[in-house]
Order: structure tokens, then C-alpha cells, then sequence
């Protein structure tokens, strides 16, 4: 056997730069999996949010709870949610004789919405109704009234990253009241 060379000190260039490059590969590797894993939490929480709110209105109608100051006859709850720079869930109570306003609201909740996408499938603000919390279709101002639960369809809201498309959560709402995240 040959000795090794007493002379020898560090490494050559080729190992140099074989080591560079899996450190660049690993470093490559772990951005992409970090951006991917910030992409799906922020999906979820922004569904989780929605929901949360959502349900919050569906057992303010089911308990009758009335918003402070609001001394009329509750009949349906109402989540209003308007999309900007954050997306804002208004969550109001209301009947048939009042207009929605700013008086009767339990809750407004602000989320950041940088990075997803929301789309409902159906038009319109969300109504549960007084006391059984069933999904009524929309409120229409105009004529100062909730539309039946006759003409009710279950609304899908869907939560998407801009980041990666791939990633989506659905809210759905059923005419019966249930919220199931998917």
C-alpha cells in the first residue's frame, strides 16, 4: 500500500465545488418546501376563520341572541363578506320590518387575505334563520325582506392560494345549517 502524502492539505477544487452544489441544492430544496408549507397554513387558517365566523352566526340564530343595544325581534343573522386588502365578515341581526345597518351588529372580523383567493359560489349575503339556524338565501334590501328557505341552495365557499392553485379548502354551507370544511 501507498502512504499518503504528508504534504497534502484541503481539497481540490472538484470537491469544493460538488459540496457547493448540494449545499445550493439542499438550500434550493428547502425554500420550495418552506413556501409550499406557508402557502397550505395560510389556506387553512383563513378557512378556519371563515368558518368560525360562519358558525358563530348560525348559533346567534339558533339561541336567539340579540346584539347589545338591538331591542327588536330577531328573525335572521346575517354574515356580510366583502373582500379587500383583508376580507370582512359582518356578522348582523335583523327582521322584516328593519334594514341590515350598523346598529345590530355582534361582530365585524378583519382577515388577512394576502396570498388567497375567496369565491362563493352563490351571490349574496349569508341568512340564518330564527331559531332553527337554516341557510336562507340572500337579503334582499330592496324589498326589506330574507328570501324563504324555498328557494335556498347550499353556498361553497372556496379558499385558494395564489401562491399555488393547488392548494383550496371548501366552506360549505347546507340549507340546513351544517358548515363542513373540506
Amino acid at each position: 500500500m501507498k502512504a499518503l502524502s504528508a504534504g497534502r492539505q484541503g481539497f481540490t477544487l472538484i470537491e469544493l465545488l460538488v459540496a457547493v452544489s448540494i449545499g445550493i441544492m439542499l438550500i434550493v430544496g428547502g425554500t420550495v418546501a418552506a413556501n409550499n408549507f406557508n402557502a397550505r397554513q395560510k389556506v387553512e387558517a383563513v378557512s378556519s376563520q371563515i368558518a368560525e365566523v360562519v358558525n358563530l352566526a348560525r348559533n346567534y340564530a339558533v339561541t336567539r341572541e340579540k346584539p347589545a343595544g338591538y331591542t327588536d325581534p330577531v328573525e335572521y343573522v346575517v354574515v356580510t363578506l366583502s373582500v379587500g386588502g383583508t376580507a370582512t365578515l359582518k356578522v348582523m341581526a335583523g327582521n322584516n320590518t328593519r334594514v341590515v345597518d350598523t346598529v345590530n351588529t355582534y361582530t365585524t372580523r378583519k382577515i388577512d387575505i394576502k396570498d388567497v383567493s375567496l369565491t362563493a359560489v352563490n351571490d349574496g349575503d349569508l341568512i340564518f334563520s330564527v331559531p332553527e339556524g337554516k341557510l336562507l338565501k340572500y337579503y334582499d334590501v330592496t324589498h326589506r325582506l330574507a328570501v324563504t328557505r324555498d328557494d335556498a341552495t347550499d353556498v361553497e365557499i372556496r379558499v385558494v392560494s395564489d401562491v399555488d392553485a393547488t392548494y383550496e379548502k371548501k366552506i360549505d354551507i347546507s340549507v340546513s345549517g351544517v358548515i363542513e370544511e373540506k
